[in-house]
């Protein structure tokens, strides 16, 4: 441990320590609210597609059967890949960009393609 004898050294790894320790802060704290944003985002297409069940005369006792069913079938399954709603499709669950610019302080790409062409 003869690196820690000189007080520069300590001092750059207590920094390094600090920097490590907001950063995983930070990185929960942006966890916390992609969570909830998530969660309302789930919430807000249950309520759509509840209110159109509903208007379509469907029994409330079955809506609510359905919200609980826990396994798939095989039906289900083709329905949603018909439609497009898989795991592997871009749309399953929309981000807001806000989240992924702002809070996270990524470009997206889409942004930096219209920036180049607009200079060309």
């Amino acid at each position: 441990m003869r690196f820690l004898y000189e007080k520069q050294t300590r001092r750059f790894y207590l920094f390094l320590i600090i920097v490590c320790i907001c950063q995983t802060c930070l990185l929960g704290v942006i966890g916390i609210f992609q969570v909830q944003e998530v969660q309302r985002i789930l919430a807000v297409r249950e309520l759509a597609a509840v209110s159109y069940l509903l208007e379509a005369d469907i029994p409330p006792a079955l809506i609510a059967s359905a919200w609980n069913q826990r396994e798939a079938t095989e039906e289900g399954e083709l329905l949603l890949q018909t439609i497009g709603h898989t795991e592997q499709s871009q749309n399953y669950l929309p981000f807001r960009r806000r989240l992924g610019t702002i809070w996270i302080g990524s470009v997206n790409l889409e942004d930096v393609l219209c920036i180049v062409h607009s200079l060309i």
